[in-house]
């Protein structure tokens, strides 16, 4: 009698360990699907208003087409610094708060900027951020795909649709104010793209041990130390 009792209790301790898990992977998709959104009202605001902004601002035609390209250097070099840095500390968690917090700091700056140079050094620094946290949270979504079988599609998903949203806003925006609103359309998707990680519990295993080596052989390469 004491044993099939010792059993019951276990058996409703795995359940309950089970239930708080499966709570826990839900919450982490969900959170993950809103930073997805948050982050690219940022890109549907920036890519097609942007220019618009600077535009307003009084750059010359030559003048926005450099600061559109310049980025674009960014995204080369700044991926692999910061992963090699994550890779360091083990934690990709800190690195899309750092990122995040930082594309709000220079966003900030922007309506502050004055000239062509200022502008410039302010948009290359956003591209090292944004184009940085990306691969970052894509790794943290695929490692959940791959240990707690999440849907990637359905996470995914909502950054497709708030890039939409945000384009239609933004023009919503700058036909009812002027092109000055874009900037601040970008500084509020900042704010809660940089807010919503800081409690973000994400899924991710303690700095590597062992363990990290003799991971299943379906379980895709993550960043290791």
């Amino acid at each position: 009698m004491v044993f099939q009792s010792h059993v019951w209790q276990t058996a409703d301790l795995d359940g309950m360990r089970s239930a708080g898990r499966k709570a826990v992977v839900s919450t982490f998709a969900l959170r993950l699907a809103v930073f997805f959104g948050a982050t690219f009202l940022i890109t549907g605001v920036k890519v097609t208003y942007l220019p618009v902004w600077l535009d307003w601002r009084g750059l010359t035609g030559a003048e926005i087409g450099i600061i559109g390209a310049a980025p674009l250097f960014a995204r080369i070099m700044a991926p692999p610094i910061v992963a090699l840095f994550t890779d360091r500390h083990g934690d990709p968690r800190t690195s899309v708060i750092m990122l995040a917090w930082a594309g709000l700091v220079v966003m900030l700056g922007l309506p502050l900027a004055q000239g062509f140079w200022a502008l410039l050094v302010l948009t290359l620094l956003l591209a090292v951020a944004s184009t940085a946290v990306m691969p970052l949270v894509e790794t943290i979504a695929m490692d959940g795909v791959a240990r707690h079988g999440l849907d990637y599609g359905r996470m995914r998903l909502w950054g497709s649709i708030t890039f939409i949203v945000a384009s239609f806003a933004a023009g919503a925006a700058v036909a009812h104010w002027n092109a000055g609103a874009v900037v601040w359309l970008m500084v509020g998707a900042a704010a809660a793209t940089a807010a919503w990680p800081a409690g973000t519990p994400w899924i991710w295993p303690p700095r590597c041990s062992t363990a990290c080596w003799t991971a299943p052989a379906s379980t895709p390469r993550r960043l290791r130390t």
